[in-house]
């Protein structure tokens, strides 16, 4: 899962630290749902790319 921080200046803990607008990928799940339970964070999208037309 990927999370962005967007509530918060910095962001530090054992896993991470990072800076508002930071994109960070969160294999854990467990972890991933305590990150967004903070408020701090919201999940971003993956955009799917389109083959390009020839």
């Amino acid at each position: 899962m990927k999370l962005k921080l967007v509530n918060a200046p910095t962001y530090i803990s054992k896993e991470f630290k990072l800076k508002k607008g930071e994109i960070v990928e969160v294999k854990d799940e467990k972890v991933a749902e305590r990150m967004l339970a903070t408020g701090l964070f919201e999940t971003v999208e993956e955009k799917k790319s389109k083959p390009k037309k020839e």
